[in-house]
């Protein structure tokens, strides 16, 4: 009950900061070319495709439609929601994912052609509404949810000096 109290809290703070940032200013928009750069001063909502790698310091929400032609970079600082409006709905990252900071895959599907990379300060859930597919590896050093609803094809390494948890938070 505590663990899901805190989980919610979370989120709607992440909901409530993100709505609350969105002006001219801090929305990001995407070229349609090369990387897509989002710092810690922009939020994105992204359903469409991004065509090289996309490296996140704000805080985005990653809906159906999603497409990243190489890899998906979370740095510090950036917070990813994917959430999408099906569970069968897809996410795609066609390479790695380097994780350094939040995800929470809340509803949908997560698919990562290549690697998830759970650095030692990163943090993912994935709620009992998704499902992770990564094809590659699972390398986990920092704190992992929900890892009953994952689906790797290839090596599972985990830490065990950090978090590691079969159910969602």
């Amino acid at each position: 009950m505590n663990k899901t109290l805190i989980f919610i809290i979370l989120v709607i703070s992440l909901i409530s900061c993100h709505k609350n940032k969105i002006d001219e200013n801090t929305f990001w928009n995407y070229s349609g070319n090369g990387d897509g750069n989002i710092d810690s001063t922009k939020n994105a909502i992204i359903n469409y495709t991004i065509n090289s790698n996309l490296n996140i310091s704000g805080d985005v929400f990653l809906e159906e439609n999603t497409i990243i032609n190489n890899d998906l970079n979370l740095n510090r600082s950036g917070k990813v929601i994917v959430f999408t409006s099906r569970n069968t709905d897809t996410v795609y990252v066609d390479g790695n994912s380097n994780i350094d900071d939040s995800l929470f895959i809340e509803r949908g599907i997560l698919k990562i052609n290549h690697d998830l990379n759970i650095n030692s300060k990163g943090f993912v859930n994935c709620s009992k509404s998704a499902k992770v597919i990564v094809i590659g590896s699972l390398n986990q050093s920092g704190t992992l949810w929900g890892l009953n609803n994952f689906e790797i094809h290839k090596n599972t390494k985990l830490n065990n000096k950090n978090s590691t948890h079969a159910l969602p938070f």
